[in-house]
């Protein structure tokens, strides 16, 4: 199993959320899906418990490191951008310890966290592409 999860965390102020979600739309259309090895992509929130800043989870899910360096860079201005709206308080890459290894000296901002033995991508998951 190479795949890599990425966790993004944002506290949005109540009074920028909706700017915050119309944004979303430049995340999904800056993705490239095929290309960045996606497994899974999406964003998180909860409309109902804004209070006066609303954390907004962007979960991620890779092939491999060299899908998360390729998406890193088509949603750069994106990020830029999502960051003059809300305050990105945190960035977790979760993955195995060689894939690891590969983004450290690329995405310095964040906190690493090793797959223990146990963790693998289950045969329902993989698509029938990847087998070939």
């Amino acid at each position: 199993d190479t795949s890599v999860v990425l966790h993004k965390t944002y506290d949005v102020p109540a009074g920028k959320f909706q700017a915050f979600k119309d944004h979303l739309r430049n995340f999904y259309g800056a993705i490239q899906p095929a290309a960045e090895g996606l497994l899974y992509y999406g964003f998180t929130f909860d409309e109902d418990d804004v209070g006066p800043c609303c954390k907004v989870v962007c979960k991620v899910a890779f092939k491999d490191a060299a899908g998360v360096l390729k998406h890193m860079d088509n949603v750069n201005a994106s990020l830029n951008t999502a960051a003059t709206i809300g305050n990105l308080v945190s960035m977790e890459a979760l993955g195995p310890d060689a894939e690891l290894k590969k983004l450290k000296p690329k995405l310095t901002d964040f906190s690493f966290y090793t797959f223990d033995s146990g963790c693998k991508l289950y045969g329902a998951c993989i698509p029938k592409a990847w087998n070939k």
